[in-house]
């Protein structure tokens, strides 16, 4: 129950500070998307968060969990989701392993430097890239960017940027965040006090919400 007062008290708190408001595309934007490239950058941690009364009762940790393929995993759905109904093609850059990595590298005062998966993307033939951003809101520090486990709730904080290759603007985003998953799965203090199989629960549990987060977000853009 702490953390779904927390989520309402952040949403609240979003609304009272003038968070931005998602962009829909325009409709020519969406029509002219017949090629989209999709991007993840959501990387590959696992944000364990349970919140205590006070800030000095909460725990957290963080571990990496690369095997769970999450980069590709959320790019296999927005393909999925933009291919469903035949009208446009979805393309992935993933054969160049290394781009996410230096695309966070890249983080600069400005936010993160997508030039160069701009040019992958034209060159590929791409109207539009599509790229998913891990984020974190400063009204609610303790939910940290990305995935994880926040006591009873699977979440996502992600924003999800859409550029056009021709001019290089962002045409429209939309804020996942935040996405949650109710489960009863137990939260403990460390990703090394769960089993084998309830790891692979958890990954299950953050795999099927990301695939809901991506069907949301794409949808509440206009796709």
């Amino acid at each position: 129950m702490r953390a779904f007062g927390a989520i309402a008290a952040m949403v609240f708190a979003c609304l009272v500070a003038g968070c931005a408001l998602p962009g829909r595309l325009a409709e020519e934007d969406v029509q002219a998307g017949k090629t989209v490239a999709v991007v993840s950058v959501l990387g590959d941690t696992f944000h364990g968060i349970r919140l205590g009364f006070t800030i000095f009762g909460n725990e957290t940790y963080d571990v990496s969990v690369p095997d769970w393929n999450v980069d590709g995993a959320t790019e296999q759905s927005m393909k999925s989701f933009l291919e469903r109904d035949g009208r446009r093609k979805a393309i992935l850059l993933e054969e160049d392993k290394g781009l996410s990595k230096r695309i966070k590298d890249r983080w600069g005062m400005l936010g993160f430097d997508f030039t160069e998966v701009l040019t992958m993307a034209k060159e590929k033939g791409a109207e539009v890239v599509i790229i998913v951003v891990p984020v974190r809101n400063d009204n609610v520090r303790f939910l940290k960017e990305g995935f994880g486990f926040l006591d009873g709730l699977i979440y996502v904080a992600a924003i999800f940027d859409v550029f056009s290759t021709q001019t290089g603007k962002k045409v429209g985003w939309v804020w996942s965040f935040p996405q949650t998953g109710r489960t009863d799965f137990e939260w403990r203090n460390g990703f090394d006090k769960y089993s084998a199989s309830e790891i692979e629960i958890l990954r299950e549990l953050t795999i099927n919400n990301i695939q809901q987060t991506v069907n949301r977000a794409l949808g509440d853009l206009g796709y």
